[in-house]
């Protein structure tokens, strides 16, 4: 029976995994929807930038998960899968048919993976001008008037200073967004 105990305490610990990142997930697309956020760095509202600035919000939160060992990292890889539930889901809604989903989440995956080594190469350095002239890059015309350098400078310190998320089941109040896996534990 000792076999029965360990398959149960595996299933409890993704449970409370699954719960966390949800909740975690929550946070950060809130931290990447803050009006305040597109105000003071002059940042238009389009999908883009909506898409980079969430982009960049999960991968500062799964940096510093991933800084708390085996289990951190666990919990930052269930947030980047919370992530690409929401860009399925939000591909769906925009009215993305079901054929093109594969092609549209590979091409997203390949640009995530992309911007994740490049913002974590500047990250790593702590180089505001590397990670503003990625930002640059991604964003292109929608970054004429924005304030790349000075949302940069935010990201480092934020990545420098952030510490590691330990945020329990229901912590944060949040509902932890809808996904068409949401019994799906990893």
């Amino acid at each position: 029976m000792r076999w029965l105990e360990t398959i149960l305490a595996r299933r409890r610990a993704a449970r409370a995994r699954h719960q966390r990142s949800a909740s975690l997930y929550a946070e950060v697309v809130e931290e990447a929807r803050d009006p305040d956020l597109f105000r003071r760095f002059r940042l238009p509202d389009t999908v883009d930038v909506r898409f980079e600035l969430l982009a960049l919000a999960v991968l500062l939160r799964s940096r510093a998960l991933a800084r708390q060992g085996r289990e951190g990292e666990r919990l930052a890889q269930a947030l980047v899968d919370w992530f690409f539930l929401d860009l399925d889901r939000n591909l769906r809604e925009m009215g993305v048919s079901d054929l093109a989903i594969a092609r549209r989440m590979r091409d997203l995956a390949g640009t995530w993976l992309a911007r994740a080594r490049d913002a974590g190469a500047a990250l790593d350095a702590g180089n505001a001008s590397a990670l503003a002239a990625i930002l640059r890059r991604n964003l292109g015309h929608a970054s004429e008037h924005a304030d790349l350098e000075g949302l940069a400078a935010l990201a480092v310190a934020r990545d420098a200073a952030l510490p590691p998320a330990t945020a329990e089941p229901g912590a944060t109040g949040q509902r932890a967004p809808d996904s068409p896996n949401s019994t799906r534990s990893r």
